[in-house]
């Protein structure tokens, strides 16, 4: 039987340019922002992140569409094309619920892009 953890108490409200910014420091453990697709909710995809075993597990993952990987890196939109969303697209004062779930950052924005 899968462990199931919950995420729920570990949601925080930021803005998209604190995460843009931890991102960019090189003294921060997060490598990767994931964006949960609608109707997908945060917690429910983190604990499915936290159970992964392989990396066949996550890819799968995000070929269901239960995610995209939000990135600024041109090669690896063109490589990922719908799996992956430019984080420019986002509006640096836009509300994202977030969970912190090393490497990933988890967000899922609340105001429109």
């Amino acid at each position: 039987m899968q462990n199931k953890q919950d995420f729920t108490g570990l949601i925080d409200r930021t803005s998209i340019d604190i995460v843009k910014k931890h991102l960019n420091n090189s003294k921060s453990p997060i490598s990767q922002i994931l964006i949960i697709s609608p109707p997908n909710e945060l917690d429910e995809v983190a604990s499915k992140l936290y159970n992964l075993k392989t990396p066949e597990e996550f890819e799968s993952l995000l070929n269901d569409g239960l995610f995209k990987i939000g990135t600024e890196d041109t090669n690896l939109i063109m490589k990922l094309l719908s799996k992956a969303k430019p984080l420019s697209e986002f509006s640096d004062d836009c509300a994202v619920d977030v969970i912190y779930l090393p490497p990933f950052y988890l967000i899922k924005p609340i105001t429109a892009t």
